[in-house]
């Protein structure tokens, strides 16, 4: 079957078979068509009427029509549209891509504007947390407290005051923590140069020493330079009685644990309780914080003293018993010493009071009364030998259990 090209709207088009030539939409008797030339493209363009298959068509067309229908008068007839030499066949235009494509290339594209700046605002975000935290590192070293014998109370105030510009390095640990360096120069050794090495806890707000600098001068304090020349002699001061501060001391350190004011109570433990507990992480502000968060006003917790034992003129024991509502008794075990011409509290053991067998606690044991001072005897004499003594007022006193170590001390 033959098929034609049709030159529609300026356009050549095709090839079309009969059946979809007459379906074409524009198609009639003035538009021009061709016959295809064997797929080789269009020949001589003549008029539809000029071709017997499509004569016939149009041929049926006019005779459905019987009635003479007035026609209106014949427009002028259009010029003829000059044909082209040669036409070149156009391919039919390509499907246009859908609308919605592009919106999701916009909503894609806008996604990722968010997410990356999302992404940059957390690095800032853990940036500047980092530098905040750098410094509170640092100023936590530059003002952790030295021992009460060193020239300079701070890090900080002996940098001041020798005028040394320090050079800081820090660095954050996987754990959180931060190791802090700390390098200056000694003005009374041109050339010398200390390094000490700390380690900070942020949350627990402690400082330890990670090199043997830090942890003399942590331990020690900067010792205030040898005089040259012999300083006069300070005048004598008159001696404290170490005994008879020792009752007050106890009191109050009780009555600040009661209360719940730790800052005190830290206040009254030597230098070496201080150190130890520095060591192992614990500064004032972490011991203060970690009663707190224990400690509840209005809870009851008395302490009361059970006996005191005099060891030295420096050194004394004291048994306390602990009660608080709905909770065991406990006894405390406490040894003081006179230290910088004050009581301070350098160690303490606890036990509870359940842990005895049935009727015998601590303090129910008592110091027996001191013998008599034998009479002096005369040289070849043999010592009287030595009775009992009996007091009807004294009470038999009851061994003390010896399954808490040091309460058999205070019985002696």
């Amino acid at each position: 079957m033959a098929k034609y090209w049709v030159y529609i709207n300026n356009q050549v088009k095709g090839p079309y078979e009969v059946d979809q030539l007459i379906r074409l939409p524009g198609f009639s008797r003035q538009t021009m068509v061709s016959v295809d030339q064997a797929g080789q493209g269009s020949g001589q363009w003549i008029s539809p009427a000029n071709i017997p298959d499509l004569a016939r068509i149009f041929q049926k067309v006019d005779a459905l029509h019987d009635a003479p229908v007035p026609s209106p008068r014949p427009a002028a007839k259009p010029a003829r549209p000059r044909m082209p030499a040669k036409l070149t066949p156009v391919a039919p235009p390509a499907e246009e891509p859908r609308r919605y494509f592009g919106a999701w290339i916009w909503v894609i594209l806008i996604s990722a504007v968010i997410a990356g700046g999302l992404f940059r605002w957390y690095q800032i975000q853990q940036r500047q947390l980092r530098v905040e935290e750098s410094h509170t590192a640092q100023n936590m070293v530059e003002t952790v407290p030295l021992p009460p014998a060193s020239q300079y109370s701070t890090i900080r105030q002996y940098l001041q005051n020798k005028q040394i510009t320090p050079q800081w390095n820090l660095e954050h640990t996987p754990a959180g923590l931060y190791n802090v360096s700390l390098a200056c120069s000694n003005p009374d050794k041109p050339g010398q140069v200390g390094v000490y090495l700390f380690e900070t806890n942020l949350q627990a707000q402690s400082v330890r020493g990670l090199n043997t600098a830090a942890v003399r001068l942590l331990n020690e304090g900067f010792a205030a330079p040898a005089s040259k020349t012999a300083a006069a002699p300070a005048p004598a001061k008159s001696k404290k009685n170490p005994a008879d501060y020792f009752p007050s001391a106890i009191n109050d350190r009780r009555q600040a644990f009661e209360q719940g004011d730790f800052d005190n109570v830290w206040e009254t433990f030597s230098r070496r309780k201080q150190n130890e507990m520095e060591q192992g992480g614990i500064s004032a502000v972490g011991f203060t914080r970690m009663q707190k968060l224990t400690f509840r006003p209005g809870s009851g917790v008395k302490q009361s003293i059970v006996k005191t034992k005099s060891e030295s003129a420096t050194v004394s024991l004291v048994l306390l018993k602990q009660t608080q509502p709905k909770h065991p008794d406990i006894y405390v075990k406490q040894t003081w010493v006179w230290e910088d011409d004050s009581w301070r509290l350098d160690d303490e053991e606890k036990r509870s009071a359940a842990a005895y067998a049935p009727g015998s606690s601590p303090e129910s044991a008592e110091p027996p009364p001191a013998p008599p001072a034998p009479p002096a005897a005369s040289a070849g004499d043999a010592p009287p030998a030595a009775k009992p003594h009996a007091d009807s007022n004294s009470k038999p006193s009851k061994p003390i259990p010896t399954g808490l170590p040091g309460f058999s001390d205070l019985a002696n």
